[in-house]
């Protein structure tokens, strides 16, 4: 948080930044259009949702992401209807019931309508902390840490490392410090691996990769990255982006604001990681001119954070 001591001056007004563009809601105004959406049809009742949702006239001229966006919001509001309409509410007994039922569709509608990522749900194992593990000399995979969720590129290449921490009503705060340390862990390796496959492109260039991770702790959604230090090469940058309390019932509408900030920001983050993947592979192609300095592996092994 931006008034944790431990925190440098630099940190502290990054935390700032990001806790005012959220709070002004800086990533879903700019996609107006399915802002405009959100203010036309919140306050209607559920049973009405649906149908304003998608008579609701948008313009033909909004760009590709813009449409994807706004799809995105009418999918995820329409489930949202559904749910509202139970008849009956059943208690919840698993940690993972709440994560399943209200969490997954909101990242699975953006990546049915984005194409940027797809997804692996509940017990499963980035293949990138498997590789980060092993043992060299014996070739020995070391400790399997599984996942609650992970999002992959269409070549199967991680991108996103999820845990849903604890039920919606408690939460056991060593389970939670320990999922932290568990997404950090893995977004680390996510990284290690972009190095080892694009070891002749740029420092610069890869310093630009993110690592994605979200973690649910009871109703409330987090959205983080990790990177390598641009100034320490060796060291990662662990940054949290956005927050938002999930919507429960009818009357929670107001909070889906906060909730689509936040999946307005990883959509267009993911796009533009995209586009820094194709530079990454032209650079490593060898089609282009780069000094040997300039390499990631040449930087990150002149480093004296790494242990020779």
């Amino acid at each position: 948080m931006p008034g944790n001591t431990f925190l440098s001056e630099t940190s502290k007004k990054i935390l700032d930044i990001e806790e005012s563009d959220q709070q002004c809601l800086k990533t879903l105004k700019q996609f107006r259009n399915a802002y405009q959406l959100l203010q036309s049809v919140l306050q209607k009742p559920h049973k009405e949702l649906p149908y304003a949702l998608w008579t609701y006239q948008l313009p033909s001229t909004m760009s590709s992401i813009e449409t994807q966006f706004t799809r995105i919001v009418q999918f995820v509001l329409t489930d949202y209807a559904n749910k509202c309409n139970r008849p009956v509410e059943y208690s919840i007994k698993g940690e993972r019931t709440f994560w399943i039922d209200r969490v997954v569709p909101l990242l699975q509608t953006l990546g049915d309508q984005t194409g940027f990522v797809g997804f692996e749900w509940c017990e499963t194992v980035a293949d990138e902390q498997m590789e980060s593990d092993t043992v060299p000399e014996c070739w020995v995979h070391g400790n399997v840490r599984y996942l609650d969720g992970l999002g992959y590129d269409r070549k199967g290449r991680s991108k996103i490392v999820m845990e849903s921490s604890s039920g919606p009503t408690a939460e056991k705060v060593d389970h939670t410090l320990n999922d932290t340390i568990k997404n950090m862990h893995n977004s680390i390796a996510l990284l290690e691996a972009v190095v080892r496959r694009n070891h002749h492109a740029r420092f610069t260039t890869v310093t630009k990769t993110r690592a994605f991770s979200l973690q649910l702790i009871r109703t409330t959604l987090t959205l983080s990255t990790t990177r390598l230090d641009p100034d320490s090469p060796g060291k990662y940058i662990v940054q949290q982006h956005r927050y938002a309390e999930l919507p429960t019932s009818p009357n929670d509408w107001i909070m889906w604001y906060k909730v689509f900030e936040l999946l307005a920001l990883l959509t267009t983050m993911l796009e533009e990681q995209t586009m820094i993947i194709d530079e990454l592979r032209v650079e490593s192609s060898g089609t282009i001119d780069i000094a040997e300095e300039e390499y990631v592996c040449t930087v990150i092994s002149k480093s004296p954070t790494i242990p020779p």
